[in-house]
């Protein structure tokens, strides 16, 4: 009969059986080389002891940038907006003083957005891609607006 849970297994994206480390690694080279493509400066931090994964030099002016990967789910991108304490599982807000910006990579898509921290409201903002079902029009953030091409 064979082993069930392997072929379930196997049949999952690649991706999203990774450990988190990797899957952030990845996130973090595909959102650098989108801004390489558009011409934006990246710069690195020496250590991983910042709140930023990375700093970006756009027209002059650097901005502090936390990485995130995103999931689809009911037509829309859904990240965290927050970091967790490896041990205590504690999620903590990040803060206007540590981050400017989030850049947003969804596998599900292969596509990033990037979204300024002042513009996130909850622990797990999303981005829609579809139109909500129920028809309402106010206050929805669409994916587009946010996409890294209109940097």
């Amino acid at each position: 009969m064979g082993n069930i849970s392997g072929r379930i297994t196997n049949a999952l994206p690649t991706y999203f059986i990774m450990d988190t480390n990797e899957r952030s690694n990845i996130s973090l080279g595909i959102i650098i080389v989108a801004l390489l493509k558009k011409g934006i400066k990246v710069l690195l931090p020496f250590s991983s002891t910042e709140k930023y994964d990375l700093v970006i030099d756009y027209k002059g002016k650097l901005s502090r940038v936390q990485v995130k990967t995103a999931w689809l789910s009911e037509g829309k991108i859904i990240f965290n907006a927050h970091s967790m304490h490896s041990r205590t599982r504690i999620k903590r807000k990040y803060l206007p003083e540590e981050v400017d910006f989030f850049a947003i990579y969804s596998p599900d898509l292969d596509k990033v957005y990037v979204m300024p921290l002042s513009e996130v409201k909850s622990n797990m903002p999303y981005l829609r891609i579809e139109q909500p079902k129920n028809g309402y029009k106010k206050n929805i953030r669409y994916a587009k607006d946010y996409s890294i091409d209109l940097f």
